[in-house]
């Protein structure tokens, strides 16, 4: 409330600033606060649409402003023309969906879902005419595993056009899986099945159903793995082809993504995923928090209806967005001398609740390539404040504590954590008040722009009653009020 009331004295201090609230403590009003804390703008008059923005994962009756973190996973059809950036900005939806799908499937085990999980879909930087239509094929191939996962389809309808106004399945691969070419398998009524819905949809402009892929797909994937099929004939036939590439027709990619139809389980082990999908959405809310922030508003994204594992996947993939974009507007600076800036602009604080929940161990692998990490130690130069709350300061990686340049320490029951506590600045000296004086809002401050470490009582912040008009905003006395605005 300090920092936001900055541009009640100087329009132009505007500073974003992003609450990550685990327990919707700041984005709903509640008992215990009263008025919340997304009702800032309330203290200086100032109309919500310009000031707040809060974010969560469904809709609530309370706070019909809320915007829905949601994305289309299907992402938009891919461009009739090759264009690497064009097809990027069609699917950055699914590719950023594709994340969030690994992080539900990261505890699979079995092959036929790993091999699904971990295979890379990026856009590739460029293709010969081969590859474009491999690569349209697998992204097709991925699609329907979302649909038959029971994520609701999206608005446009599936097509099985290639480059210009070709098939992805050629007349030679339709007639490999006719049932005169597998009389020996088990399953040639569904190779048969199969192949008929495909000659059927070039007949029909290439224009084919969700559901019919999801039957293709099924029959392709164990065609390709039966012995008794017609398909290593063919796959013979296509390597050795006149004027051929010598790749195989079924690249890994496409491969990897046909397994998960081995088992009808298998894309049941990401259907969760549609609590976090909506086929109408136009896009990406992360890019949205960034807009936000660069207008000055406080942000607060409600994780409280989320599991920990994906309010953690979330919060990353929000926080690498604000810290690119950083990145981004520092390298601009560098190359625009004359770039008009005011005191603030392009300044962001991020508020990690419960921290310990978001933030990585000290003994995670790659720590120190997580963007908490990266942003603790860069954080300063591009112009990103972290302001980190838990009780349990030891599960925090030393390496971020050592970069935390003001603490607000409060009472701490544990030796264990007072002890992690002890080895920074002069805190020693205090470990055995913080240990036994439990009265709230009594706390010790060591600020950047003071030698020690005072001690400070503070009120309790404070914007009104719910179902009140009152607003009497206030963070403690005058005294507290000047140590935390330093």
């Amino acid at each position: 409330e300090s920092v936001y009331s900055l541009r009640e004295t100087d329009s132009s201090c505007r500073v974003g600033q992003l609450i990550f609230d685990p327990n919707g403590e700041y984005a709903q009003d509640n008992p215990q606060d009263g008025k919340a804390l997304h009702r800032v703008h309330e203290t200086l008059n100032l109309p919500r649409d310009q000031e707040v923005e809060t974010y969560g994962l469904f809709p609530v009756p309370w706070d019909p402003a809320r915007k829905i973190m949601k994305l289309n996973f299907f992402g938009d059809p891919f461009p009739a023309q090759w264009d690497t950036s064009d097809g990027e900005a069609a699917l950055e939806q699914l590719l950023a969906g594709r994340e969030i799908i690994k992080e539900i499937m990261s505890q699979e085990t079995a092959r036929y879902t790993t091999a699904f999980r971990d295979i890379d879909i990026a856009v590739p930087a460029s293709a010969d005419r081969g590859g474009q239509v491999r690569y349209r094929r697998a992204i097709l191939t991925y699609q329907t595993a979302l649909a038959a996962a029971g994520l609701t389809p999206p608005v446009w309808q599936p097509s099985i056009r290639g480059v210009g106004n070709r098939s992805l399945f050629s007349d030679d691969i339709i007639q490999a899986m006719s049932s005169g070419n597998n009389s020996g398998s088990d399953y040639q009524i569904q190779y048969h099945q199969a192949a008929t819905i495909l000659e059927q949809a070039k007949q029909n402009r290439h224009a084919v159903t969700w559901d019919q892929l999801e039957v293709v797909f099924t029959a392709l994937s164990r065609f390709i793995a039966d012995g008794k099929s017609g398909y290593n004939d063919f796959e013979r036939n296509y390597i050795s082809r006149p004027g051929g590439s010598g790749e195989s027709w079924a690249d890994p990619r496409l491969r990897a993504i046909l397994r998960i139809f081995e088992s009808q389980n298998g894309p049941r082990t990401f259907q969760i995923a549609q609590e976090q999908h909506d086929p109408n959405t136009t896009s990406d809310f992360a890019d949205a928090v960034v807009s936000d922030l660069r207008q000055g508003k406080l942000v607060i994204i409600d994780q409280s209806s989320e599991a920990m594992e994906r309010n953690k996947a979330a919060a990353e993939r929000v926080m690498w967005r604000v810290f690119r974009s950083q990145q981004a507007l520092f390298n601009e600076r560098l190359t625009k001398s004359d770039m008009p800036q005011g005191p603030t602009d392009g300044h962001i604080l991020v508020y990690i609740e419960e921290a310990h929940n978001l933030l990585p161990r000290g003994n995670a692998r790659d720590n120190l390539s997580t963007v908490w990490a990266r942003a603790a130690k860069e954080g300063s130069k591009l112009n990103i404040g972290l302001v980190l709350a838990t009780q349990a300061p030891s599960s925090i990686m030393p390496e971020i504590l050592s970069e935390t340049d003001n603490w607000i320490l409060s009472y701490l029951n544990s030796e264990n954590e007072r002890r992690v506590i002890a080895g920074y600045f002069d805190f020693a000296d205090f470990l055995e008040q913080i240990g036994k004086v439990s009265e709230q809002g009594f706390v010790r401050i060591k600020t950047l722009s003071q030698a020690y470490t005072v001690p400070v009582q503070l009120n309790k912040f404070w914007l009104g009653e719910v179902g009140t008009g009152t607003v009497a905003a206030g963070n403690g006395n005058q005294e507290s009020q000047f140590l935390l605005r330093q």
